[in-house]
């Protein structure tokens, strides 16, 4: 593999950047946590805390379902990856264990070869 091309890993294990934010629903109001990098990425919930525990909970699918059907998910640069969970731990919370031995495959090759 091309040095610096980028892995399922090395996405799995970047931050991404997170907003949340208030935002108005039909009774009232709702807490929305997005990451504004990933197109479409949000979850909507009744507590701050709720809506961010939904997002983590859900990224590792909305990447590997972006990746397995052609489409572009951004790789975040010059940021640390995260030393604390590793790639297995958030394909195995994500329940998709199936994916860990692709791991180290270019992204791009991903999308033609999904699981």
């Amino acid at each position: 593999m091309p040095s610096g091309e980028p892995t399922l890993r090395t996405l799995l294990t970047t931050p991404f950047i997170l907003y949340v934010e208030a935002v108005p629903a039909e009774d009232g109001w709702v807490r929305k946590a997005s990451y504004p990098e990933l197109e479409g990425c949000e979850i909507h919930a009744a507590t701050s805390w709720d809506a961010v525990v939904q997002l983590e909970a859900d990224l590792p699918r909305y990447l590997i379902s972006r990746i397995a059907t052609g489409g572009n998910v951004p790789i975040p640069r010059d940021r640390p990856t995260m030393g604390n969970v590793t790639a297995e731990e958030i394909l195995d919370r994500a329940g998709l264990p199936a994916w860990a031995d692709r791991l180290d495959e270019p992204i791009a090759s991903l999308a033609l070869h999904h699981a």
